[in-house]
């Protein structure tokens, strides 16, 4: 069997190793998860996408406190992605490339202007141009790059290769950072943008880049 466990440890040494014990086993012990508290108030929002949902409610669940659900199609019946199983943290959705979404309403846990860090696991197909991941427009009818707060991308580069780019305008100032490497597609990458305030990072893997 696989288990695939999010976990919640107190500290972690730098010096010595750390002991991280699993009970499995007995049928009858009460489950002890606590997903929302897995995530501290640092964490805006956290979704695995395992849902299968449609565009009225909002069934695609965020684990932090802060109950940011997203709604399929954002609203719109012929905009909803499709469930994957082949994700690799509990869940995925198949997009499009053309026009599916997920949208959340304004919420005040997702104006961030200062200092953030984005991420996401993607597996990008051949669809001819760019891809938003994930953003946050700056008012309701401003859809397109750069009229977004914040955002990870996916430029375009050829029928197998993309190129990672973080987005931020904090401040009023937009500011940007892409790749030196490029992602190639059918294929699982992780891709995290942080900016501290100062200075803007871009991670591919686990290596900046």
């Amino acid at each position: 069997g696989q288990l695939v466990a999010w976990g919640k440890v107190p500290s972690i040494s730098s010096a010595a190793p750390t002991d991280i014990f699993m009970y499995y086993g007995n049928a009858s012990a009460t489950s002890q998860q606590d997903a929302v508290n897995v995530w501290d108030i640092n964490f805006k929002g956290v979704w695995h996408l395992p849902e299968s949902g449609d565009n009225i409610g909002n069934d695609y669940l965020d684990s932090t406190s802060n109950a940011n659900a997203l709604q399929g199609g954002g609203g719109d019946a012929t905009k909803v992605p499709t469930q994957s199983s082949s994700g690799l943290m509990d869940g995925a959705q198949n997009f499009d490339g053309t026009n599916d979404l997920l949208n959340r309403a304004s919420t005040a846990s997702l104006e961030i202007t200062g200092s953030i860090t984005l991420s996401a696991w993607v597996n990008i197909a051949d669809t001819g141009t760019n891809q938003i991941i994930i953003a946050k427009p700056e008012n309701d009818t401003s859809h397109t790059s750069p009229f977004f707060d914040y955002g990870i991308h996916l430029l375009f580069v050829n029928s197998t290769t993309y190129t990672p780019r973080f987005w931020t305008s904090s401040g009023n100032t937009g500011r940007s950072i892409a790749s030196s490497v490029n992602i190639a597609t059918a294929s699982w990458n992780h891709i995290v943008g942080v900016y501290d305030g100062s200075t803007m990072k871009i991670y591919v893997n686990g290596v900046e880049r």
